[in-house]
């Protein structure tokens, strides 16, 4: 398990001899194993990535046997079988269910380059520099287990502990001393009594969010969609993203894959997704404080999460109108919000309408379309239920003639109105307008042209 030609139960690359006396004195500080002694964690060995399985058997095969560690300058001696361990790449090759031994360098290939302020359990540090032939050369890696105020725990396969400098050749625990600067850290190394500087990676999924957003945590009351952006270097699994509206509540909505409304869209960019929740209306947030969790999982099976807190604002305690036409290609969608005029009214080209409204601080009465704004020709009415603050009218348009200036009306409990004029062309481009006019206030959405047809995406 060691070698030893003195056959003096030390390992000989802990001894060093001495001309004068002929004898041979052994420096832990040289090779910290000796045999009989207990020692916790794989041993370190250069170029090496063998399983914690693999180590322990081999450790009790005897005849010949196996050396634990190995340094960069060993050499194998004779009547001996190998050496056994793994290094710090090799350890974090395992630890990441990698197929074969990723050097240091190489292991980036797995990560997100990230920032020290979101740097947490599970991502890894990795330090190279540039050689002298002007190519990168890997140096050292390690696991990181918590980050404090200014240090951080590790595990790591090492030759030295960072801490204290002493000579540890297998894997440990360790709190370092860190200094951090965005998408770099310094770390301090007893050994050479100077700090060095490390990359902060993630194997992990890592979450943008769009819309709601951390520098903007609000959801537009009347067209409440959540989007955000996964991004992982092992690409994103589609079917493993969900999410958790307000988690802290008993009734909490979870959102999976397939379920109305919601969607993932790989992007072009390798490892990148984009996710789109459009909340239905029967389950539109009321105003007030929310949350929602986003869990995602990669092709490395590694699943994290991020949690946004956000406010959907009060709609001044009077309910508001949206609609969306579901008909075929292109897709339609939009808001009105307040009473508008038959000069910005907006073109709807299907019957496959739905009237959405946003929640009220009174109950809602009633819901009409009517043939104009004299309000004397009913083509369409819903009655709510009492206690009703939200509501989604499906396909109010059916068998409606194609005209200009409907005239739709919402009604709450203290008489309170809102009012939307549009227009109805479903058979192609009969009628005649020079009407322009954007969807909404954000100025996204689809531009309605001279004749009522759809334009596209601006």
């Amino acid at each position: 398990m060691i070698p030893d030609s003195e056959g003096d139960g030390l390992d000989d690359r802990g001894q060093v001899g001495s001309t004068e006396t002929a004898t041979c004195a052994y420096y832990p500080s040289l090779w910290p194993f000796v045999v009989g002694s207990t020692v916790t964690g794989e041993a370190y060995a250069y170029g090496y990535w063998d399983t914690t399985g693999t180590f322990k058997t081999r450790l009790g095969l005897e005849d010949p046997s196996w050396i634990a560690a190995k340094r960069s300058e060993d050499s194998l001696p004779p009547n001996y079988a190998g050496f056994t361990g793994l290094d710090c790449s090799g350890y974090i090759s395992r630890l990441l269910g990698l197929g074969r031994h990723y050097s240091t360098l190489e292991l980036p290939e797995y990560g997100l380059k990230i920032s020290t302020s979101v740097l947490k359990r599970g991502d890894f540090l990795d330090r190279y520099v540039i050689g002298a032939d002007g190519n990168p050369e890997g140096r050292h890696a390690m696991v990181v287990k918590d980050v404090h105020p200014s240090s951080v725990t590790v595990y790591h396969a090492t030759p030295n502990s960072f801490a204290t400098g002493t000579h540890e050749r297998r894997v440990i625990e360790e709190t370092i001393k860190m200094w951090g600067a965005d998408k770099l850290v310094y770390l301090w190394d007893a050994r050479w009594s100077n700090k060095y500087y490390y990359y902060p990676y993630s194997p992990f999924p890592q979450f943008a969010w769009v819309r709601p957003s951390k520098d903007a945590p609000v959801l537009d009351p009347l067209n409440e969609i959540i989007e955000l952006d996964v991004v992982s270097k092992s690409s994103v699994a589609p079917s493993s993203v969900v999410l958790v509206l307000d988690d802290h509540l008993p009734d909490a909505t979870t959102v999976y894959a397939g379920a109305p409304g919601f969607s993932v869209t790989p992007s072009s960019e390798s490892g990148h997704a984009r996710v789109k929740y459009a909340v239905p209306p029967v389950y539109w947030l009321p105003p007030g404080e929310h949350a929602v969790t986003v869990y995602a999982s990669n092709l490395l099976d590694l699943r994290d999460g991020s949690r946004l807190v956000f406010t959907v604002p009060d709609t001044n305690d009077t309910a508001l109108l949206a609609w969306e036409d579901a008909g075929p290609l292109p897709f339609m969608t939009g808001g009105q919000r307040g009473s508008n005029t038959p000069a910005t009214a907006h073109w709807l080209h299907t019957e496959r309408v739905v009237f959405r409204s946003t929640s009220s601080a009174a109950p809602l009465t009633d819901f009409v379309i009517y043939e104009n704004d004299s309000m004397t020709a009913e083509r369409y009415r819903r009655d709510f239920v009492p206690g009703t603050r939200a509501a989604d009218i499906s396909e109010a348009l059916t068998g409606f003639p194609d005209k200009t200036e409907y005239y739709a009306l919402l009604r709450d409990e203290l008489g309170r109105a809102t009012s939307m004029y549009f227009h109805l062309d479903k058979e192609g481009p009969v009628i005649v307008t020079t009407v322009t006019a954007r969807l909404n206030e954000s100025h996204t959405g689809l531009l309605y042209g001279a004749r009522g047809r759809a334009g596209h995406l601006l």
